[in-house]
C-alpha cells in the first residue's frame, strides 16, 4: 500500500512536469548612482516567466519609466528626448533559452502587436549593467530594450506565445 501511495504521488508529480507554465512577479532593484547623485529608491520590473516543463524558456522583465525617478538620469539627454517624444515608454529586460523555440525577435513582435516600437538604450543599459544587483541576480544573459508606445497608454500588456496560454501585465 505504501509503494502504490508513492507511485501515485510520483505519478501526479511528473504528469504535471509536461506542461507550459507561466508565472508573474516583480524583480528590483534597490537604490542607484549616477555621477555625484545617489539614491535609496526602488527600481521595480514586473515580470512574466513562460517555462517549458521546469526549463525557463522567456523571461520578462518590464518597467514604466518614470520621469520623476532618480533612475531616469540613466537614460543619456539623447534617449530622454526619445522618450520625450513617446505618450509611454518601457524599459524591457528580456532572456530566451539558446535552445528553445521562442526568440527575442518573436518577444519584439509581441510588443509591436501591443503598440510598441523597439529602440536601443545604450547608456540605460550601461548603467543597469553596472548595478551590483545585475550581476548578483544573474541576468548577464538578459538583453535590455527601450519601447516606445507612440499613441495613447495601456495599462496592460497582451502576450500569445505558441504553445502557452495569454499572459498578461499590468503595468
Amino acid at each position: 500500500m505504501k509503494r502504490l501511495l508513492i507511485f501515485l504521488i510520483f505519478c501526479v508529480a511528473c504528469s504535471s512536469l509536461s506542461h507550459n507554465m507561466i508565472q508573474t512577479g516583480d524583480l528590483s532593484f534597490q537604490g542607484g548612482r549616477f555621477n555625484d547623485k545617489e539614491w535609496s529608491d526602488r527600481l521595480t520590473f514586473k515580470r512574466v516567466s513562460w517555462f517549458k516543463e521546469l526549463s525557463l524558456e522567456v523571461d520578462a522583465l518590464i518597467y514604466t519609466v518614470d520621469k520623476k525617478s532618480p533612475f531616469y538620469n540613466w537614460f543619456s539627454s539623447e534617449e530622454q528626448r526619445s522618450i520625450s517624444n513617446c505618450h509611454q515608454y518601457l524599459v524591457a529586460l528580456v532572456y530566451t533559452a539558446l535552445e528553445g523555440n521562442i526568440k527575442k525577435s518573436d518577444f519584439k513582435d509581441q510588443m509591436k502587436e501591443n503598440g510598441y516600437s523597439d529602440q536601443q538604450i545604450p547608456s540605460f543599459t550601461h548603467n543597469l549593467k553596472g548595478h551590483p544587483e545585475f550581476s548578483q541576480k544573474a541576468l548577464m544573459q538578459y538583453r535590455v530594450v527601450g519601447f516606445c508606445r507612440e499613441i495613447g497608454t495601456t495599462s496592460k500588456l497582451r502576450f500569445h506565445l505558441p504553445n502557452y496560454a495569454e499572459a498578461a501585465i499590468n503595468l
